[in-house]
């Protein structure tokens, strides 16, 4: 019976099965492809690769920065070796070798003397040449008498002048007048 029935097909009907048995071919791969446990398995796939990419740009990224870092290290130390190279040519002469003992060292040479610049706007504070027992004893006494009042500010006495004369203070400060030649 299969044979009378292929014997009354014709040859579009056999094309046409052929064409449907591929076309079913084709529709189970297509199921395969995009059934939900492929399109998972593509996904995960998908997300190794993206994590991948990201490490490598975070290594592209780190690289760089340690690039800059170095390039910046490395103009630095070609500064210290120009200096370091003029400093040795400097030394290399006599006044080089000079200089630098003087910068390091207090010394002057035979017949040379020092200089000393004071400066007249510091004060100059006298020494004090009692004894211990003397400031001792000056110390004790001070607080018993009446006749000067200490500043509680300062702890200075003789703070009473000072709040009866306010000019006082000014004409301390101005230097006597120096005679005229």
């Amino acid at each position: 019976m299969v044979a009378m029935w292929e014997a009354g097909r014709n040859d579009e009907s056999i094309a046409y099965d052929i064409y449907m048995r591929e076309f079913q071919e084709k529709q189970k791969i297509q199921k395969r492809i995009y059934s939900k446990t492929s399109i998972l398995i593509v996904l995960v796939v998908v997300i190794f690769i993206f994590r991948g990419v990201l490490s490598v740009y975070a290594k592209e990224r780190d690289s760089r920065m340690e690039l800059s870092l170095l390039e910046k290290k490395k103009a630095e130390l070609s500064d210290r070796l120009a200096r370091v190279s003029a400093n040795n040519d400097r030394l290399k002469t006599e006044e080089g070798i000079e200089a630098e003992i003087r910068s390091k060292f207090d010394v002057v040479k035979q017949g040379e003397g020092v200089i000393v610049v004071v400066d007249e706007k510091l004060p100059v504070q006298e020494e004090d040449t009692r004894g211990v027992m003397k400031k001792f004893w000056d110390s004790v006494t001070g607080v018993f008498k009446k006749d000067k009042k200490r500043d509680p500010a300062s702890g200075v006495q003789g703070a009473a002048v000072r709040e009866q004369d306010p000019d006082a203070e000014k004409n301390a400060e101005k230097p006597a007048a120096k005679p005229s030649r």
